[in-house]
């Protein structure tokens, strides 16, 4: 059997076209066997070369799932064993390293590729391990949960959950964008305003309002707004003024 330098290896894994095109092909046992060799493989790739290919990795996937039905993507790697094992894999890679990626927009790609492989195959929200810094569920994810009043409390539980638990070590750029989320929620009850990515307005059977464990969420974020100065500082006027008449409004709703 021939053997692949070492060199050869981590130019095949980190060139622009093996990964990112065997994922959007259909599947065939030798693609297959070539993703088990890079998902082998991959740690042997220096930082830099490894943020390389999940940041082209993230874009042509969310690409082609953003442009494809859920035929085409259920005819691909991608919606393989193969494909799940091989983006777990890297996704360990990637968090075993804090700041991993350098622009925070790079780490929100590849949550969001994540988050439609969960959905692809059917794993449930919390299946990967999250990226140091971060939630573990993003906060386009919360948004989407929280106008869906199918959503139950059972799923949402274990989501809040990790918020809290992870919360002293995730940024505060995250922290914001999930009290925008919960702002911006509270405000679109009352004026029934379309949600981008959501098809129907929140209503009053919406999680905020029906779900103890989202108000036992909304006690701690304001809990933790009024313990962390940095926290406080670094959101802007309008993130706190919105945060404040979120509180009021759920005040006057209870």
């Amino acid at each position: 059997m021939v053997q692949l330098s070492h060199n050869f290896v981590v130019t095949c894994i980190s060139t622009d076209l093996k990964p990112k095109e065997l994922l959007l092909r259909p599947p065939r046992v030798w693609r297959g066997k070539v993703m088990n060799f890079y998902r082998q493989h991959c740690d042997e790739l220096d930082t830099t070369s490894q943020v390389s290919v999940a940041v082209r990795l993230s874009k042509s996937i969310l690409s082609f799932l953003r442009s494809s039905s859920e035929v085409d993507i259920g005819s691909t790697l991608l919606a393989s064993n193969y494909g799940l094992k091989f983006l777990a894999s890297l996704n360990d890679v990637i968090c075993k390293t804090r700041d991993f990626f350098e622009l925070p927009f790079h780490a929100e790609h590849w949550m969001e590729v994540l988050t439609h492989v969960q959905r692809v195959h059917q794993l449930p929200l919390l299946h990967f391990e999250p990226i140091p810094g971060y939630f573990s569920t993003s906060s386009n994810e919360l948004k989407w949960l929280l106008h869906t009043s199918s959503t139950s409390d059972t799923a949402l539980e274990p989501i809040l959950d990790s918020y809290e638990q992870i919360w002293i070590d995730t940024g505060n750029f995250e922290k914001e964008k999930v009290i925008r989320v919960l702002s911006s929620h509270s405000i679109l009850l009352k004026q029934g305003q379309q949600v981008e990515g959501v098809q129907n307005p929140p209503s009053s059977t919406s999680p905020l309002i029906t779900s103890p464990q989202v108000l036992e969420f909304l006690t701690f974020v304001s809990e933790k707004f009024d313990e962390e100065s940095a926290l406080f500082r670094w959101c802007g006027e309008e993130t706190i003024t919105r945060w404040v008449d979120t509180l009021e409004r759920v005040r006057v709703l209870h």
